[in-house]
């Protein structure tokens, strides 16, 4: 057994010092701020509440796959956020990323090809980001990780050149 220090109750160090005290590790989290959670937390500011960071987890395998690992996923709910739109032009409540560009398709027609570039690059980054079905490929170890890593190898190269124009 070691004793470990975690600078930073955001949700890396929260998890990283459950995996490590699960190993039977002594873990000391040390925060500055007034409680954990760090961009999964909001703040007050003359009182009002501000959302800092990540407003969901609903459907991050990585996080699914996280909190599996620590043996806290069963004790949590998850509520399935919603964030509604609305413009001149708009109003809605899309459910995913197609919806939001329906939506916008939608409140302007006469944009179709710039939209379409747009959303065009919007796509490419989005494919970047792979499955987002299955956890992130680092969040496993050894012959898992490999098997994680295989369906990225043959769009690397499209995908270094895509991410030098960004």
């Amino acid at each position: 057994m070691k004793n470990v220090i975690i600078i930073g109750s955001g949700i890396g160090g929260l998890i990283a010092s459950n995996l490590l005290a699960k190993k039977g590790h002594k873990v000391t989290i040390f925060e500055a701020y007034s409680m954990p959670g760090g961009y999964t937390a909001g703040f007050y500011r003359k009182g009002y509440y501000f959302e800092s960071g990540t407003l969901t987890f609903e459907t991050s395998a990585s996080v699914f796959k996280a909190m599996k690992d620590i043996g806290v996923f069963e004790k949590i709910d998850f509520v399935k956020s919603r964030v509604r739109f609305v413009s001149e032009d708009f109003d809605g409540t899309p459910e995913s990323y197609n919806d939001d560009k329906k939506m916008i398709y939608a409140a302007f027609p006469s944009d179709k090809e710039r939209l379409d570039a747009a959303f065009s690059d919007l796509d490419q980054i989005c494919a970047l980001m792979g499955d987002m079905d299955e956890p992130m490929p680092f969040l496993y170890s050894g012959l898992a990780m490999l098997k994680s890593m295989l369906p990225y190898i043959p769009s690397a190269p499209k995908h270094m050149k895509l991410s030098k124009h960004l």
